[in-house]
Formats: C-alpha cells, structure tokens, sequence
C-alpha cells in the first residue's frame, strides 16, 4: 500500500509541475494559441486562454506570467486538495484500508466508508498539508516527494487512525492538538532551515569579478 501510494503521488508531482508549467509563447493569436494546445504542449494556461474572451485572456496571461510563483503554488495546492486527494482517498486509501482490515467480504462496505470517512480525512489534509506544500511547491522536482515524505511520516499518524478503523468502527477521534502541532513544528523548521541555506548559498556569491593580475 505505502508503495502504491509513493508511485501515485511522484506521478501527480510530475504531472502537476507540466500541467501548470506557463509557456511562453501563447498569445492571443489565434493561431499561436491553436498550436499551444497540442498534446506535447497542453497545459492550465493554454486551456484557460483557450477558453477566455480575447481581453481577458490577454490580462489574465500577462497577470499569471508576471506573478507565476505564487500562481502555480496557489493553483498546486487547490487542485491537489480538491481534486487528487478527492480521487486517491476515496478510490485507493480507504477503500484498500476497508479491504485490508476485513478482507474480500469488507468490499461490501467500502461505499459507506468512503462517504463516512472521506470528508474527514480531506478536512485533516488541509490542516496537515496547506503549510507543508507551500514549501514542497516551491523546491525543485526532485525533491518534492523526498520533502513529501518527511511530512508524510507525521501525516500517516493521522492516517493510520482512521484507516484501522475503516470497516470497524463508525467513529474515530482524532487528536488534533498532537497531531497538527507535530506537523506545524516539522514545517516551520524545514522553512527556516531552507531560507538560511539560501541566505548562507546569496552570502556565497562574489560580489564582483575580480580583474585579471
């Protein structure tokens, strides 16, 4: 389960950072727009520009392009939250956590734990990976899922809570002040150790080019 889960999730990194990757030579001619979205080059800009009137289409590029940072983390944690946990709860975690805690005959159930359980573990992933991906959306790729999973240790806690009980018991009480405030502190020092690299990397910059003796 847990390697099923790394492979889904290092798949919707490398998606995600295409699919919102802004390219550059979209306008609002029709055909340059036409030729952005081929398959090779589909992604949320071409997309939305596809389906704007002219005028805000031309805004809406020129205001995503000059503030693309913000955007694209912006737009990786909301459709992260309401779009890809949505699928890989309610398609893979809990109906695989039913299965696992009471075998073939738990599939019966498996609908009524998703409706039971599914809103629950969406409002707990908020609160655990909001912060969390703040920083994972703004490191290189191939870092993403090491970062993820450093997170993931304190997140599967919470997991791990309500997919025991999946098939068992209608209720679970989650400890939240244990739980989040664990996750908080691991977030906040992975953000002050990576803005004191990058001060200690600037402070290793010469400051000019020294002339030739």
């Amino acid at each position: 389960k847990g390697c099923i889960g790394g492979i889904l999730w290092m798949y919707w990194y490398d998606w995600i950072d295409g699919f919102l990757q802004y390219q550059d030579y979209i306008s609002v001619d029709n055909e340059e727009l036409s030729s952005s979205l081929s398959p090779s080059k589909f992604s949320f800009y071409s997309l939305v520009g596809a389906a704007l009137p002219p005028g805000i289409r031309t805004s809406f590029l020129a205001f995503s392009k000059d503030h693309i940072g913000p955007m694209t983390t912006a737009l990786s944690i909301v459709l992260e939250q309401f779009f890809w946990c949505p699928l890989v709860y309610g398609m893979f975690e809990i109906p695989v956590s039913t299965v696992m805690n009471n075998g073939v005959s738990g599939v019966r159930g498996i609908p009524t734990e998703v409706k039971s359980n599914l809103n629950r573990l969406l409002v707990s992933n908020a609160k655990v990976w909001t912060l969390a991906n703040v920083l994972i959306y703004n490191t290189p790729l191939e870092w993403r899922l090491f970062i993820g999973n450093v997170v993931d240790i304190f997140w599967q806690s919470i997991v791990s809570d309500i997919s025991a009980n999946c098939g068992v018991s209608e209720e679970c009480d989650i400890d939240e002040d244990k739980y989040f405030g664990e996750a908080d502190l691991l977030v906040a020092t992975m953000m002050a150790a990576a803005a004191a690299k990058e001060k200690e990397n600037d402070n290793n910059i010469p400051s000019g080019v020294p002339e030739p003796s």
